[in-house]
């Protein structure tokens, strides 16, 4: 027995520039709120000091040591000549390096690379809810919602990638549901992207990319069906090595 779920055929989002002009205010106010311009300047402190204290180690280490990106290090050298094998892939931690190279050290400067990261995941989260429901206000809610989890406001503006992952996530959905409407491959490619980097960051974000992968199976064998017109791929089987080489 075939399933169907119809989906609302999209329009023109609705006052997108107050929608971000808004979006923008209420992200500085919060962030205000929750005093990250007074965190900014902050060491790592409070829970998990020691695993924040290993990201900027490896940031330091990299600006110290020839920013050679196949050599992470870390400055507790008990063991070895401290090279280390980070648990999530380190490029937010070279990309840190490199604006040390350019504007000097400072601790605050990977903890504003993973909020901006997160902010713009935030603002794709909206976007999608505005896309949905034609709604600033409600468009507003889901974001602001989740920054107010007191675990999102701390390791928001931090130094553990965990919540940078959650943005690319958010921002790689946008691109999803952008190729859901249009059927442009640019928009899966940029959504594999980012759903790339979200699991290389943190794997267990990766949970709504499974959920793709399983609707791209159940459409391929013609048990559900998602859209009133046509398939989401409509391109056959050739997109099934391109999911599933995020797995690899």
């Amino acid at each position: 027995m075939k399933i169907t779920f119809i989906i609302a055929k999209h329009h023109s989002p609705l006052r997108s520039t107050t929608h971000f002009i808004l979006f923008i205010l209420v992200f500085l106010l919060v962030s205000w709120f929750f005093h990250y311009f007074e965190i900014f300047h902050y060491a790592p402190y409070a829970t998990h000091r020691w695993r924040q204290t290993d990201s900027l180690s490896f940031v330091q280490t990299y600006y110290n040591n020839g920013m050679h990106f196949f050599e992470p290090k870390v400055n507790n050298a008990l063991g070895g000549q401290g090279n280390a094998a980070p648990s999530e892939f380190p490029i937010l931690y070279y990309i840190a390096a490199w604006f040390w190279k350019i504007f000097g050290p400072h601790d605050g400067i990977l903890r504003v690379i993973h909020l901006f990261i997160f902010g713009v995941g935030l603002f794709s989260l909206s976007k999608l809810t505005l896309h949905l429901t034609k709604d600033i206000f409600y468009a507003l809610m889901p974001p602001f919602l989740l920054m107010g989890s007191p675990i999102i406001a701390f390791y928001g503006f931090n130094y553990i990638p965990n919540i940078p992952a959650l943005g690319f996530l958010f921002s790689g959905m946008l691109c999803f549901y952008y190729f859901f409407k249009t059927q442009k491959r640019s928009w899966l490619l940029g959504s594999w992207v980012l759903f790339l980097f979200a699991g290389l960051l943190k794997v267990t974000v990766l949970i709504p990319f499974i959920v793709i992968v399983l609707i791209f199976l159940l459409e391929k064998m013609n048990w559900v069906q998602f859209k009133s017109e046509g398939k989401i791929f409509q391109k056959g089987w050739w997109n099934l090595p391109f999911l599933l080489s995020i797995f690899v």
